[in-house]
């Protein structure tokens, strides 16, 4: 991923905004500010990026500002970052799946949004509902998020699952926002029949993809 990183960082290059448009009073100070400003975006640390987050912010948030910050934000997102409050606001200070993106940018975007979705080892206690409303809450089309994960690999799919219906602490979650819809879907088990069809009943991806059907059926009304 590092060469999409640095692609990042070239597509949203431009000169630092005139403001970080972050609140002084209960946030970074106006000095604190000016010295963020002065630096470039990819010394950024993650000390600063949770100062950022805890800052208020103008609502809606610029987009010189966010552009500045997003491609910091990207990196720290692919080497595991988690916003220190709520995981899924990490992407939610504007929008970043957007038409004001160029081809250039919006490729990166999604490349970054693939990766994340079918490679990455996800921080500890992130679920594919987390995820899922993570970047949806970035701006991505639900609808194309949940069509994306129903197309991942098999092997890839069925860990998702597994983290989220068959560990304990995570089955006692209740699935955030429109997951519900998605848990109970027909989409969703005509994927796990068609994995439990192509395997032996013995075989681990029959037998994961039936404990999956099994706790769908306990714990989504």
């Amino acid at each position: 991923m590092s060469g999409v990183i640095d692609t990042a960082y070239r597509v949203f290059a431009g000169p630092p905004p005139e403001s970080l448009y972050i609140c002084t009073c209960c946030g970074l100070s106006a000095e604190q500010q000016v010295k963020l400003r002065s630096r470039p975006v990819r010394d950024y640390t993650r000390a600063d990026l949770d100062a950022w987050f805890s800052s208020a912010a103008a609502d809606p948030y610029p987009v010189a500002a966010w552009t500045h910050v997003l491609p910091r934000l990207l990196e720290a997102l692919v080497f595991g970052a988690v916003h220190p409050l709520e995981p899924t606001q990490f992407l939610s200070r504007a929008p970043v799946a957007n038409t004001y993106w160029n081809a250039s940018q919006q490729q990166v975007l999604d490349q970054i949004l693939h990766w994340y979705l079918t490679v990455s080892d996800w921080p500890d206690g992130i679920t594919l509902d987390d995820v899922v409303v993570l970047f949806e809450r970035g701006g991505w089309d639900l609808d194309d998020l949940l069509a994306q994960v129903l197309a991942l690999p098999e092997a890839r799919f069925l860990s998702v699952l597994t983290d989220r219906w068959l560990h304990p602490e995570a089955m006692r979650r209740a699935p955030r926002h429109s997951m519900t819809t998605f848990y109970q879907s027909k989409d969703l088990r005509a994927r796990l029949f068609d994995i439990i069809q192509a395997h032996p009943a013995e075989s681990a991806p029959c037998v994961r993809a039936i404990a999956i059907c099994d706790a769908l059926d306990q714990h989504v009304n």
